[in-house]
């Protein structure tokens, strides 16, 4: 049995990069990265600029319209009940009406 401790991730701040695919958290970026507004790729082989496209939103003036799901891909249905992506847990409303852009 893993007992390894699951992380508790607010949805809302969950996303994939835009330019690699990797799943991602606003909860990893950086202070200096927050402080110049310009969040990047945590995986190294990517470090691309991160966008409103990695967290769902189809532009910065948009309302969210995807969500990353169950499988850890987009989808279209926010999801309402917690679950677990790799040492993740996932929970739907930790951080209510959060807007990162």
């Amino acid at each position: 049995m893993n007992t390894a401790r699951r992380r508790i991730i607010p949805l809302n701040t969950v996303g994939i990069c835009e330019h690699c695919n990797t799943l991602l958290t606003l909860l990893d970026m950086q202070n200096s990265e927050i402080a110049k507004g310009e969040w990047h790729c945590p995986n190294p082989n990517c470090n691309g600029i991160l966008g409103s496209l990695s967290f769902g939103y189809e532009d910065k003036k948009s309302r969210q319209t995807k969500w990353v799901g169950t499988d850890g891909q987009w989808t279209s249905t926010r999801p309402t009940e917690y679950f677990y992506l790799g040492n993740w847990k996932i929970v739907p409303s930790i951080l209510p009406n959060l807007s990162i852009f």
